[in-house]
This record gives structure tokens, sequence and C-alpha cells, in this order.
């Protein structure tokens, strides 16, 4: 609960239910939709594609990943990769 708070007290509200999610635009010219589906699991929209990550339960932020990639979510920034590739860093769309 006090984990939840702080997030709610630095970056605003985190998704409550498994309709939310957050649009990225990312430096590489990516767009990514994070779709929480729940506590444990997000589904990444990106370039016609679907990812399934897993929550890593980092001790600040969100982090997601399975062998395909991973995101790591901040406040309004996030840091997306997909397996073998590089890193890109993405910011919350308007």
């Amino acid at each position: 609960m006090t984990k939840s708070i702080l997030v709610i007290l630095l970056c605003g509200a985190p998704p409550a239910h498994a309709e939310d999610f957050i649009n990225f635009q990312c430096a590489d010219g990516a767009k990514l939709s994070v779709i929480f589906e729940d506590a444990d699991n997000v589904l990444v929209m990106v370039g016609g594609g679907a990812l399934r990550l897993q929550n890593r339960h980092p001790s600040s932020g969100q982090a997601f990943a399975s062998p395909y990639g991973g995101i790591r979510i901040v406040c309004a920034k996030a840091r997306f990769s997909l397996a073998g590739g590089a890193a890109t860093e993405c910011r919350r769309a308007q």
C-alpha cells in the first residue's frame, strides 16, 4: 500500500484496472501502447504486434519482461527493448 501511495505522489495515479493503458512515443520512432492486464502482466502493442510481459516487481517504477523483451516505466518515461535489440527511450504520448 505504501508503494502505491508513493507512486501516486511522484507520478500521478497508477492504472486502476485491466482497461487502463499508456501510450508512449519512442526516440527511435516506435509508438507503444502498454495495456495493464492485471498486477502481474502487461501487453505491449508495438509495430503491429503484441508482447506479453510479466511484472518484475522493482523497488521503484514498474518493470515488465519476458525472454522476448522488456519495458521499465518510471513516471512519464519508459525504456523499451526487444530481445537482441538496442533499448530505446520513450515518453508518454500526449
